[in-house]
């Protein structure tokens, strides 16, 4: 009996997937949250309106989105941000008929939240995502 081995390394089959393997195996978004965003305090309802966000910017070709602030840094007196019903969203770097579109999108199907395109045209610009309902 004759046994074939096959050095795995060479065939690829034991490596790590990169990001772009899992881009092009499926419609995966990945989420990043910025160093030292703090994530304890987010609510239910803004992780619902988290993913909502998600799974229309797959549909925009978006393929990462960054948290940039949740309940840390600098907001107004009594932001729905440190209620952990609040984050911002990096989109500086996507292209503006992009972001407009998905903003829009996301607004028509999600009552109960408010999508701001916030410092638009700047190296800051994000969208400020709220959980605004009951």
């Amino acid at each position: 009996m004759t046994t074939k081995t096959h050095d795995k390394q060479t065939h690829g089959h034991n490596r790590r997937p990169n990001q772009h393997d899992c881009l092009r195996q499926s419609e995966l978004l990945l989420i990043y949250f910025k160093k030292g965003t703090i994530t304890a305090k987010l609510t239910p309802e803004l992780l619902r309106g988290l993913v909502a966000f998600t799974t229309l910017a797959v549909g925009f070709g978006i393929t990462e989105i960054w948290v940039t602030s949740v309940n840390e840094g600098k907001h107004r007196v009594n932001s729905a941000h440190y209620f952990g019903k609040a984050v911002d969203l990096r989109s500086h770097d996507w292209p503006d008929p992009i972001t407009e579109g998905l903003t829009a999108a996301f607004r028509s199907r999600n009552p109960g939240y408010q999508l701001l395109w916030e410092s638009r045209g700047t190296e800051n610009a994000h969208l400020h995502l709220e959980f605004q309902g009951a």
